[in-house]
Formats: structure tokens, C-alpha cells, sequence
């Protein structure tokens, strides 16, 4: 990021801020019966003040958790709603900063602040979870085209230290699992059979919280040429 201070006469200083590394943990919101929370980090070059680009990766697996509710009713009324498990998601994003300024927290601090939009592509890592026939369906994890857009909110509380959250919608094209068993035991056993005939647009919105961390840590001021 830039820092730029006038200093009269038309002369500037001016700083550049060029890497950022966000870690965060991220909350779905979307999905009341299975939860996909991950844990990850965002890795941003800005090559103006307000345009950046870089990547994120979110790791979910062991992290993910299923409601009981969703378990019981699903055992009590042998109604199998297709769900599906991620591994993890890698993504590549563009940031634009449209609006920032400054506030006064009890007349005493001045903190800089920030909000932003990002988008950008990349990879899910995902797999149907078998609740339909799981005595002889088992599934593998595999990579799904994802896209993402997101809007974000940040703090600075140091020239190089800021927290944030971001609400991020991550779409891709899942596979779920058939709902449709066959009652002969060797075409259960068929892998064929285990998936649904389409894909079904699967949304993941996600809120993610957590800090940032501008490099260098110090820096020298210089005059523009």
C-alpha cells in the first residue's frame, strides 16, 4: 500500500506497501445443517493503492461438522438429503479499494480504514458424502471449478497491522449423490450408479475474519522524482 504526506510547495513523500499476508478463519452462514468451516491465508501484491492481486487457499477438512438435527431426521425419517465434504478450496483474486478513511475512537485514536471488493477463479476440492447407500457407495475427493465474490471491511491498527472481515460467496458445480438406489445388489455395487445424471449449482457463503500484515515492517520515506 501507499502512504503519501504533503509537505508544501507540491512535494510529497511517499511509501509503497507491496506484499500483504492475511491469514483468517472463515464461518459458513448459508447452510444451518452442515457447516464448511475452514482455516487460511491470503496472499495479496497491490501494485497501486487501491488494485491488488494474489491468492487465498482454505483448508476444511476436519473442521466440517454436520448438525445433529440434520443426522436424526435423517436417520428418524430414512429421508437422505445429498450433502457433500470439502478438502479444500485455492483461488486466485483481484482487490479494489473504493472507499477508505478515518475515525476517532473516544476522541483519543485515529484508526485508517478500508473497504474493498474482490472476485477471481480457481479450484474446490469437494466430494458427495454417502447418506443415501452408504453400505456400498464410498466417494473420492475430486477438483471443482470455483468462482468467488466477496466484499471486505479493514482496520488498521498499526501502519502494517489491520483486522478484517469479508463476507465471499464461493460458486462452483457439484456432483451430488443419486437418490436412486437399484435393487439388484451388483448394480449397487456399480460406481455408475452413485452419482446424480447433473451438476447443481452449489453455493458456499462465507464469512471470513481475521488480520493482516503489510511488508516491509519499516520503511525510509523518499521525494519523488
Amino acid at each position: 500500500r501507499r502512504s503519501v504526506a504533503y509537505l508544501g510547495e507540491d512535494q510529497f513523500l511517499a511509501v509503497d506497501f507491496g506484499v500483504e499476508l492475511a491469514p483468517s478463519v472463515a464461518f459458513t452462514v448459508n447452510d444451518p445443517y452442515v457447516s464448511h468451516t475452514g482455516i487460511g491465508a491470503a496472499f495479496n501484491y497491490w501494485w497501486t493503492n487501491v488494485l491488488a492481486i494474489g491468492v487465498n487457499f482454505l483448508w476444511y477438512e476436519g473442521l466440517e461438522n454436520e448438525s445433529d438435527l440434520n443426522y436424526h431426521v435423517r436417520r428418524s425419517t430414512r429421508l437422505g438429503v445429498p450433502i457433500t465434504e470439502y478438502q479444500f478450496g485455492a483461488h486466485l483474486n483481484f482487490t479494489y479499494v473504493p472507499l477508505y478513511g478515518k475515525f476517532s475512537l473516544f476522541n483519543n485514536h485515529i484508526f485508517q480504514w478500508d473497504a474493498y471488493v474482490l472476485g477471481g477463479v480457481g479450484v474446490m476440492r469437494t466430494r458427495p458424502v454417502p447418506v443415501v447407500d452408504p453400505e456400498y457407495r464410498y466417494f473420492d475427493y475430486d477438483f471443482r471449478l470455483a468462482f468467488n465474490v466477496g466484499l471486505g471491511i479493514r482496520v488498521f491498527v498499526t501502519r502494517y497491522l489491520a483486522i478484517f472481515g469479508e463476507l465471499r460467496d464461493y460458486a462452483y458445480l457439484e456432483q451430488f449423490e443419486s437418490l436412486d438406489v437399484p435393487l439388484d445388489t451388483a448394480a449397487r455395487q456399480d460406481p455408475d450408479t452413485w452419482l446424480s445424471d447433473s451438476s447443481t449449482l452449489t453455493n458456499n457463503v462465507t464469512i471470513h475474519l481475521g488480520v493482516t500484515l503489510f511488508f516491509p515492517f519499516s520503511f525510509e520515506y523518499k521525494l519523488p522524482r
